[in-house]
């Protein structure tokens, strides 16, 4: 069984990296970026079955990102 690969995209770098560590953890392959526009380059790259997206984002907010 191949893991749901899910894109964490949070501007605190220690919720990000904390966050997706628990996802594999979990089972889940994770990837994050701390960006918008990281986040969407992420996304283009990956295969990403889920994204958890903070809405307050330095360069672009999270609904643009959407």
């Amino acid at each position: 069984m191949v893991a749901m690969k899910v894109l964490v995209v949070n501007d605190n770098e220690a919720q990000a990296e904390g966050l997706a560590e628990l996802l594999c953890l979990a089972g889940f392959d994770s990837i994050h970026a701390l960006t918008g526009i990281d986040g969407l380059r992420l996304a283009e790259e990956n295969s990403v079955d889920a994204v958890l997206l903070d809405l307050n984002l330095p360069d672009m907010h999270g609904r643009e990102v959407c």
